[in-house]
């Protein structure tokens, strides 16, 4: 029956301004000529080269491109672990600690990281994994993505990460190295992006819970 002080929630305004990112790529007139789809195999490759540096750049950016959930710019619901090297049990344990319990959650290991939680894969240890070899570890999928850093592992939920951005535009130049015989090729993505809260939040216990827990024994 006692009075409860209320809390009231605080929103900010966060300006997003669009950044690009672009790769580009020459080949000879006679390789477009002689190789079979080459101009659609090199569209799908510079596609694929710009998923990995957005990927890069969400965890570890710093402001120029998206504010990486690591970096001084953006860190700002992310707790930071130091764990142990190689990785215990109890660091796994911790870091599902600090994660604020989304069910959209995920973790994102480097490789030195995934080999020590394969290494710990034990009674002890709730790792499963399923026919196509993917992993859960504590209910929630790993993703063992190649831009990570190999001694990170992150526990986020990166719906809780604002990502804003235009549609990939695709140029072809034929005159730009009209003297080599080459033909150039460019994609451009306009993007940015920070995590959506300000800060962790506190729960009733006292203790502070976040969206993404970067740890790293490095």
């Amino acid at each position: 029956g006692d009075l409860q002080t209320r809390s009231l929630p605080v929103f900010g305004v966060d300006k997003l301004l669009l950044n690009q990112v672009a790769v580009a790529t020459a080949v000879t007139n006679a390789q477009i000529e002689d190789v079979e789809w080459l101009e659609q195999f090199l569209s799908k490759g510079m596609e694929e080269c710009l998923d990995y540096y957005l990927g890069y750049y969400i965890l570890y950016g710093d402001g120029t491109t998206c504010c990486g959930i690591v970096d001084s710019s953006g860190d700002r619901s992310t707790k930071a672990y130091g764990a142990s090297d190689p990785l215990s049990v109890q660091n796994l344990k911790d870091m599902v600690g600090f994660y604020y319990g989304g069910k959209d959650g995920c973790w994102v290991a480097g490789r030195d990281s995934w080999t020590e939680i394969v290494n710990l894969y034990a009674n002890t240890l709730a790792l499963q994994f399923k026919d196509n070899g993917d992993a859960l570890l504590f209910g929630y999928p790993v993703l063992r993505p190649s831009y990570v850093k190999t001694d990170d592992l992150f526990l986020g939920d990166f719906s809780q990460y604002t990502f804003i951005e235009k549609p990939i535009r695709e140029a072809v130049s034929e005159e730009l190295l009209f003297l080599t015989n080459e033909m150039s090729f460019r994609s451009i993505a306009r993007v940015n992006g920070i995590t959506s809260w300000l800060s962790g939040v506190q729960t009733e216990d006292g203790s502070t819970v976040y969206p993404f827990v970067h740890g790293t024994s490095s």
